[in-house]
């Protein structure tokens, strides 16, 4: 609109400066044209290729960083990824990177969480190692200790088996979504 009355007051004659401040527009803004939408530029197949060659065997996504081997600039990688669907989700500010599963089980017994807690006695830190089952949220074996050791987890995933299934036994597989470090388990899996 204000680009269509500066045009009109140059065909009258003004000056383009004049005709600026009499509209009230920056001289930027009247030379600024958009680019609009990009077009999408054709995939490189041996790239592709390439691509698909080095995240073989991986199921989730792989940066465009650590594809070596291909004599392209990073950013082609990138542009490619991109198209393909292949790139990391970006962080948002405030927000963790992911998320855990929510397990919400249908029976009791099902599935267990654990995690310590560190707690400040007053003169050291101890630690507080609970078993808690995800159906009813009711804590099922706790061990209390100065130290934070696989030790103590074991301890209460024993306390927690011998209060809900007594002498019987019973057959479970442990579930870590910390890559093996005993300092924050997240699941028992009870068949």
């Amino acid at each position: 609109m204000k680009r269509q009355l500066v045009e009109e007051l140059m065909t009258e004659g003004k000056p383009l400066k004049v005709a600026l401040e009499a509209v009230g527009m920056a001289k930027s803004s009247y030379y600024y044209r958009s680019v609009g939408q990009r077009k999408m530029r054709a995939l490189d197949e041996s790239l592709v290729r390439s691509i698909s060659e080095v995240r073989q065997g991986y199921a989730g996504v792989y940066g465009y960083r650590k594809i070596e081997g291909c004599k392209v600039n990073a950013e082609k990688v990138l542009r490619h990824l991109r198209a393909l669907g292949l790139t990391q989700p970006k962080k948002l500010k405030g927000r963790k990177w992911s998320r855990p599963a929510i397990v919400k089980p249908a029976v009791c017994n099902t599935y267990w969480e654990a995690d310590f807690t560190c707690v400040w006695t007053g003169n050291a830190n101890a630690y507080l190692c609970v078993m808690i089952d995800a159906w009813d949220r009711g804590i099922i074996g706790d061990v209390f200790s100065d130290r934070c050791r696989a030790r103590e987890a074991a301890e209460a995933l024993e306390k927690a088996v011998l209060s809900r299934f007594g002498g019987r036994g019973a057959v479970w597989s442990w579930i870590d979504s910390q890559g093996g470090s005993g300092s924050a388990v997240h699941g028992l899996q009870l068949p």
